[in-house]
């Protein structure tokens, strides 16, 4: 079994190839909910449930790429930006 993570009481060591989903959530910065709904649908968890962050980036840029719908990429893209006015002529009235 995989070293356990005690951030409890001070103690800051984290082990990244056995993270609950919650700290995978916080570190990630996406809803514990989003994980565990991946974990529905095939990403890799150890026995005991923690999940290996190398593993579980590994799974997510597989789907990225594999084909099919892709409910969660629209969380980790950027939005598009409205394209910023050209200005270099904004002043320039012929004169």
């Amino acid at each position: 079994m995989s070293e356990s993570n005690d951030v409890k009481g001070g103690n800051m060591r984290l082990n990244p190839t056995a993270i609950t989903v919650e700290i995978a959530a916080k570190m990630l910065r996406l809803p514990a909910d989003i994980i565990r709904k991946h974990i529905e649908q095939g990403a890799p968890t150890a026995a005991d449930g923690t999940i290996n962050l190398v593993h579980y980036a590994a799974w997510l840029c597989n789907r990225l790429q594999a084909p099919g719908p892709q409910e969660f990429v629209s969380n980790l893209k950027p939005k598009a930006q409205s394209p910023e006015p050209n200005v270099s002529g904004a002043n320039d009235h012929g004169d």
